[in-house]
C-alpha cells in the first residue's frame, strides 16, 4: 500500500489501541503473495486482477490509468492524454511490471514499442519512479492509487482506458477484529485521497 495511505490507517489504530504494534515489511511485490499464503503477512496491496486466487479481495478504490508528468510540462494542462501525446515525451519511466495491472502494461508496451532502449528509465519502485518524474526527467503511465500523489507531479488520465480495481487481499482464515478495523480504515482513507 502506498505509504501515505498506510501511515494514516496505522496512526488511527495506534490511537484506538495502545497495545497495537505493527510489523511492516518492505519486499518486492512478487514476494508478497508467497508471504500472504504462508501466513507471514496478514494483508497485501494488490489490483483485483493480480489478487491471489485463494485470498479474499477487498476493493479500496477504482483507479484511473494516468500519465504522471512533471507539473511544469505543457501536457499537465490537458484534461486527458492520448497515447500519441505521451509518446512525444523524451523519456519514459517504467517500474516493475509484475505489480502493475494489465491496462497500465498495455499502454506502457505501446509507448516502449517505438523507442530505443536509451529513452526508457527503469525504476525499482513507484517512489523512485515518482522522484524521476518530479525532477523532470521523464513521464510514466501508472494506476492512480490512493496516496500515490507526489508534489511536483501531475496526473492526467489516459484516454480510452477503464478504471482499475485496487484493494487489499487477505486469507479467509486470518480475518479478525483488528484486520476488519484496519481494512475499514484503509477504505475510509482511500475515499479521502
Amino acid at each position: 500500500l502506498e505509504l501515505r495511505l498506510l501511515s494514516g490507517a496505522l496512526a488511527e489504530l495506534r490511537e484506538e489501541d495502545g497495545n497495537f504494534i505493527p510489523s511492516l515489511r518492505v519486499v518486492p511485490h512478487d514476494s508478497l503473495e508467497n508471504l500472504l499464503l504462508d501466513g507471514e503477512i496478514q494483508v497485501m496491496p494488490t489490483f483485483k486482477e493480480n489478487a491471489p486466487k485463494r485470498a479474499v479481495y477487498r476493493e479500496l478504490a477504482l483507479c484511473r490509468v494516468v500519465c504522471a508528468l512533471p507539473e511544469d510540462s505543457p501536457l499537465a494542462e490537458r484534461g486527458s492524454l492520448e497515447v500519441q501525446d505521451i509518446a512525444q515525451s523524451c523519456f519514459l519511466a517504467i517500474s516493475r511490471p509484475n505489480a502493475s495491472p494489465r491496462a497500465v502494461i498495455d499502454v506502457q508496451n505501446r509507448l516502449i514499442a517505438g523507442r530505443g532502449p536509451g529513452s526508457v528509465i527503469f525504476c525499482e519502485s513507484i517512489e523512485a519512479q515518482s522522484a524521476v518524474i518530479a525532477a523532470g526527467f521523464a513521464v510514466s503511465v501508472l494506476a492512480e492509487t490512493p496516496g500515490i500523489q507526489m508534489d511536483g507531479v501531475c496526473y492526467v488520465p489516459v484516454a480510452g482506458t477503464e478504471p482499475i480495481s485496487y484493494g487489499a487481499a487477505y486469507m479467509p482464515d486470518s480475518r479478525d477484529a483488528l484486520l476488519n478495523r484496519f481494512l475499514g480504515l484503509l477504505a475510509e482513507i482511500s475515499k479521502r485521497e
